[in-house]
């Protein structure tokens, strides 16, 4: 493959259709789809007239300085003013591997690139996610960068099933950085990239043995996890424990620590424990960056054909959370802090009339974490006369009335990616979201009436997540079927570093995976939250969104699944009883219950989970015949493997207009023998494990009221 064939062009934005079959996106593509809906329906004089193509450049510097030497640099006030400013011959190359998103250019690189050449230090920049993914792309190669597909970018997933084919896009660019020669690689690491980063790192200091390795980002945060990820590449590929791969690991923030790096890395001394290598590790999440007085991201580097919008860039206005989700850790990263409305306005206008640039995407965790801020921001913009279009993530707030979302419309809002996660508001209470059901529907339906397409995020599984709660999330999906565009149901609870879910994990939440993982992930003590429990309700979900879907309704599951009929068939009383809209009614749906043993808990949790998948349909359509057929042979194809146990389901449920149920169900379970939990003597110290044998329950489903 030669350095011109990385180079791969689409050479124009796809444009989505609306009525496409299949809508498969995590929410960076919600968001594309987003933004190239809004092509089609808006493109009118409030727009400017712009196109996704008539402002697509190759190179940022060719559409208004067509000598990239002539070209001033804006002038900074840096937090950092009082160093000397001296030029400096050391290089510093930054990469980042797939996969990540290929809407805009990375940020994280962006903002690093514009510090580091601010202080006059030389930096190239090495995007081999985008070259990846153009290549995967003109090969037709599988697309690895669908969210349906990001588990296979794990651990030895990622070894058996994409290795071999983004090999020889690696190694080229290895070979071009090998003759850049640089001091010092930086790398943003993240989940989805450890594995081809630490492929990339062995193979980078095979070739250039004194360069320095500093990882930063989510994936960095916490040195035993990076540990771990590079003891079992060391053990897989037969290499000794003496080899280095990390020089530094930056925890937090990186711009500061970054520039300290540059200062001292000849003195610094390599640190060892044991004789063995370990990284330097240096910041923290404590940063008192000033956002104010950071340069501007630098994206001159970057071919913007390349990426699925070559007019749009990213920016933060904040950086941080106001929230305290118990699921999440951002708010242990760093403090929250806002940009003021000038600053960010300054630096739009400044990517406006220099570069084109028509699409903002703001990258902050809530752009409206300082609700005064963020309502001046938007005046800020309509007062700017810029004529854009943006988009970000926020909280539902009762303070955003429909005039109030009006105005994000005139200001080029698109959509708002809100994080609701659970439709139950003990669940929301007990994530500590701090937001109401009636705000959230409230917000949802207002951005609708404003005319935005705005997209949710969501969370299957919370840890106090119960069948009741399951099924009033679903009947919440069906509330706003018609309001929300798009939803992210993600692929089940995890457990964040750092947040309180794994802090307290057991203390708050009787998690237990800790210690003992079953089959491969958390659970809790009472069995009734597993990895089946949870793959079990994404499935229901999966079948719920396609319901609405043959309903004609507005909302998308970005996660949808191409052959989900094949594991459903429904057939309804009377089509002209399906409601409009459901209220959340108190039920117990424990009906097994009083187990004897530990298998007997998990067998009747999940049984428990087909009555209350029976009341959210018969709530919505009334009378009903379901059939439905899991395995998993005929699962992991469709959901993964990370949702596809050895757990074996058939199921015949008959539900009159009365709610008067029969329910059938076959089902067996084998628990995979390397999650069993073992003694010293590797004797199985548990089986969750039973045959197959055939449940027959017949019962109202009305009789699970609780009373009020």
């Amino acid at each position: 493959m030669s350095e011109e064939e990385i180079k791969i062009s689409t050479g124009g934005v796809v444009i989505h259709n609306d009525d496409d079959d299949e809508f498969t996106a995590d929410r960076d593509q919600v968001l594309k789809r987003i933004m190239s809906r809004d092509v089609i329906k808006h493109d009118n004089s409030h727009l400017g007239g712009i196109d996704a193509k008539s402002t697509r450049v190759s190179y940022w510097s060719e559409l208004y300085s067509p000598v990239l030497e002539e070209r001033p640099r804006p002038t900074y006030y840096s937090d950092f003013s009082k160093k000397n400013q001296a030029i400096y011959k050391d290089s510093i190359e930054m990469v980042i591997l797939p996969s990540w998103g290929v809407i805009f250019p990375p940020y994280n690189i962006a903002r690093l690139t514009g510090l580091l050449r601010h202080y006059d230090y030389f930096v190239n920049v090495s995007d081999i996610n985008i070259n990846a993914y153009r290549y995967f792309t003109q090969q037709k190669l599988t697309p690895w960068w669908d969210s349906n597909k990001t588990h296979y970018w794990c651990e030895e997933n990622y070894w058996i099933h994409i290795h071999d084919e983004l090999k020889p896009v690696i190694d080229k660019h290895i070979g071009i950085i090998v003759k850049r020669r640089p001091s010092i690689v930086g790398l943003s690491f993240y989940l989805t990239n450890m594995q081809p980063s630490l492929y990339f790192i062995h193979q980078l200091k095979l070739k250039l043995p004194d360069v320095k390795i500093v990882a930063g980002g989510p994936g960095a945060f916490d040195i035993n996890v990076v540990k771990i990820e590079e003891d079992r590449y060391k053990e897989k590929h037969n290499l000794p424990k003496s080899l280095r791969m990390f020089d530094y690991i930056v925890e937090g923030e990186g711009e500061q620590e970054i520039l300290s790096i540059l200062e001292t890395y000849k003195e610094d001394t390599p640190q060892f424990n044991n004789e063995r290598p370990v990284p330097i590790v240096r910041g923290g999440f404590r940063s008192k960056l000033d956002l104010n007085e950071l340069p501007f991201p630098d994206y001159s580097d970057y071919d913007l054909s390349w990426y699925d919008y070559s007019d749009g860039v990213s920016i933060e206005t904040s950086r941080g959370c106001v929230a305290k989700c118990t699921f999440c850790a951002e708010t242990h990263f760093w403090r929250y802090r806002w940009r003021e409305t000038n600053r960010v306005v300054e630096e739009m206008k400044y990517q406006y009339d220099r570069y084109g640039t028509r699409r903002f995407w703001f990258v902050d965790s809530l752009v409206n974490g300082n609700f005064k801020e963020f309502d001046n921001l938007v005046r800020g913009i309509i007062d700017s006369g810029m004529s854009i279009r943006w988009n970000s993530y926020a909280r539902c707030d009762g303070r955003m009335d429909l005039d109030f979302f009006k105005r994000l419309k005139q200001s080029g809002c698109m959509s708002l990616s809100f994080g609701l996660e659970s439709g139950s508001q003990k669940v929301l209470n007990d994530m500590k979201k701090n937001v109401q059901i009636k705000e959230m529907l409230d917000n949802i339906r207002d951005a609708k009436l404003a005319e935005l397409n705005c997209h949710g995020n969501w969370i299957v599984g919370f840890p106090t997540e119960h069948n009741i709660d399951a099924a009033h999330s679903l009947q919440f999906l069906w509330n706003i079927r018609n309001d929300l565009y798009a939803i992210s149901p993600g692929f089940g609870c995890g457990i964040a570093q750092f947040s309180d879910i794994q802090t307290n994990g057991y203390k708050n939440y009787k998690i237990m995976s800790e210690t003992w993982p079953f089959e491969d992930d958390w659970w809790t003590e009472d069995y009734r939250n597993t990895i089946l429990h949870r793959a079990l309700r994404i499935k229901f979900m999966a079948i719920w969104f396609d319901l609405i879907k043959d309903q004609n309704s507005f909302i998308k599951n970005t996660q949808s699944y191409k052959n989900i009929k094949n594991y459903y068939n429904i057939t309804f009383d009377d089509t002209s009883k399906i409601k409009n809209k459901v209220e959340q009614l108190n039920l117990n749906f424990d009906y097994y219950s009083d187990p004897t043993n530990n298998v007997e808990k998990l067998k009747f949790g999940l049984m428990n989970e087909y009555i209350a998948f029976a009341w959210a349909l018969y709530s919505v359509f009334g009378g009903f015949d379901l059939s439905m057929d899991f395995n998993k042979e005929k699962d992991s194809p469709e959901f993964g493997p990370r949702l596809s146990m050895d757990h074996t389901s058939v199921v015949n449920i008959r539900v009159d207009l009365h709610g008067q149920m029969t329910m059938n169900l076959t089902h067996s379970y084998q628990e995979a023998d390397t999650t069993m939990w073992r003694n010293q003597n590797n004797q199985k110290l548990h089986n969750l494990s039973w045959d197959t044998e055939t449940v027959v329950l017949e019962e109202n489903l009305n009789e699970f009221l609780i009373e009020k």
